[in-house]
């Protein structure tokens, strides 16, 4: 279900999508381990852009595929929502569009002869330039967090903001899976989650203690990747939910991610 508050000084409605994002019961939704010096840091950089003054124009949320980047920003995000509606926090935007949406916003520009097909770098970093000259100035009257996603053009458009020096009114959040090379973004790398990080989530998500029987061999398939470890924590925790927790095993097969998310499926399709 969808709420919506319309804040003071004519700023545009918040949305905030509250609806629960597993309707057959996720025992995971909504946890988030391992993971807290991180959120911290993030949410501080996001409160200091709605005050104008964020240190850094770009932050980093670095770790492999699979290392929980995504439920970081989406958790910081949530919590700063709750307070622009509680109206602790300045207004400012967050822009999660991505960087086709950005770069449809811009005005057309001069028209120019076709780039010589050996120029497509010098072409690309032309319309960066002139993608984050518009975000700046878009951020001048309304302080702006934007969050991009993965890819070469969006490390591109961080890397450039990060070259300059930062305005304070605009926060670029980049999932990636290596720090960007300018000094002027700051990066918070993910680690593998510990033995006691995965006994959190699995306790949290059962209702129950795991034993060292549970816990120990979910730590060694996932080598502390998180998408690993939830898999198998989910797996436990139905068990669990059947009255039948001593059924549960790793096996071999299950350290590569790949073929543990295809077992995955295959389980929900039975």
């Amino acid at each position: 279900r969808e709420i919506r508050r319309i804040l003071p000084d004519g700023v545009v409605p918040i949305e905030l999508e509250l609806s629960v994002p597993y309707p057959a019961g996720d025992p995971l939704a909504g946890l988030l381990v391992g993971r807290t010096n991180e959120e911290r840091m993030l949410r501080a950089l996001v409160e200091r852009l709605a005050d104008g003054n964020a240190p850094a124009a770009v932050v980093s949320v670095s770790g492999p595929p699979g290392s929980g980047r995504r439920a970081l920003i989406r958790r910081v995000l949530r919590d700063v929502r709750l307070a622009l509606l509680s109206q602790t926090l300045p207004p400012f935007t967050v822009d999660e569009r991505g960087l086709t949406a950005l770069q449809a916003d811009l005005p057309p520009l001069p028209s120019q002869p076709e780039p010589p097909w050996d120029e497509p770098a010098r072409w690309l970093q032309a319309r960066t330039v002139a993608l984050v000259d518009a975000l700046e100035a878009r951020a001048q009257q309304r302080p702006l967090c934007l969050v991009l996603g993965l890819g070469r053009e969006e490390e591109l458009v961080a890397d450039t903001l990060a070259g300059g020096a930062p305005g304070g009114r605009l926060l670029v959040i980049l999932p990636t899976e290596h720090a960007l090379r300018s000094a002027g973004a700051v990066d918070l790398q993910l680690r593998p989650l510990q033995a006691e990080d995965i006994r959190t989530l699995a306790s949290q998500a059962a209702g129950t203690e795991p034993t060292a029987q549970v816990v120990e061999p979910i730590v060694r398939a996932s080598g502390g990747l998180a998408a690993s470890a939830a898999l198998l924590v989910r797996r436990w925790v139905q068990q669990v939910r059947e009255g039948r927790p001593e059924a549960f095993r790793v096996d071999e097969g299950d350290a590569d991610f790949g073929r543990l998310l295809d077992r995955t499926f295959a389980g929900l399709s039975r």
